[in-house]
């Protein structure tokens, strides 16, 4: 805003890169643990661990097991 850049293309522009992460997430999750979610905390948390470590939000990480 301070640049004068309308608040509508920002969230344009962030709802578009929300999918593109929201892909790039699953992507990463399921080709190191196969496409099947975790079923306990356990494997989630070591899951969680494993995308942190790769560079993915917590929020991410929680939105995407959330969502599931």
């Amino acid at each position: 805003m301070e640049r004068g850049i309308s608040s509508e293309l920002v969230h344009d522009y962030l709802d578009d890169s929300y999918d593109f992460w929201r892909q790039h997430i699953e992507a990463v999750r399921s080709k190191r643990f196969g496409a099947q979610y975790p079923e306990d905390y356990k494997t989630q948390s070591k899951q969680s661990r494993f995308l942190y470590q790769r560079g993915f939000s917590g929020e991410f990480i929680r939105r995407l097991f959330n969502d599931v």
